[in-house]
């Protein structure tokens, strides 16, 4: 039995790996090495991982619905606090939101603002397809908020 669970964990480690070149292309070492050790780390105690699209109004509902349940949003990762800290950009970003998808296991949450998600949004063209195709998940569950 350790040896599976061994074996599972080491695999969500490598998962993520094919995002490790983009992080460190673009953003460098730092980016590398907090990407691995939250991977590490999400492989060995996973929480729940919460997602947002909808602006400022969404990232805070998310973030402090993230805190109540014990989970996390990207920005509460080691990756996503160093992100935007050096003020990132899109693609950085955008692999970031891909890794943090492919790590997604369990139950997901989405924060959605009631204005809509925007067709081009990261949630749209990354996180969303990711999340779809990943036998981790269990369930889906959604909250909309007034924006």
């Amino acid at each position: 039995m350790f040896a599976g669970s061994f074996t599972a964990s080491c695999g969500q480690v490598f998962a993520g790996m094919g995002y490790f070149g983009s992080l460190v292309s673009t953003g460098g070492i730092g980016a590398g090495a907090r990407m691995i050790a939250d991977n590490v780390s999400n492989a060995f105690n996973s929480q729940a991982h919460v997602f947002w699209s909808g602006g400022e109004t969404a990232m805070n509902a998310a973030k402090n619905f993230a805190n109540r349940i014990g989970g996390k949003t990207l920005e509460m990762t080691r990756l996503g606090s160093y992100l935007e800290k050096i003020n990132a950009g899109s693609d950085l970003w955008r692999a970031a939101s891909a890794n943090f998808a492919n790590q997604s296991s369990g139950v997901v949450y989405s924060i959605q603002n009631s204005i809509g998600v925007r067709l081009q949004s990261v949630w749209a063209t990354v996180e969303y397809g990711i999340l779809k195709a990943n036998p981790k998940i269990e369930n889906f569950i959604y909250r909309v908020i007034w924006g």
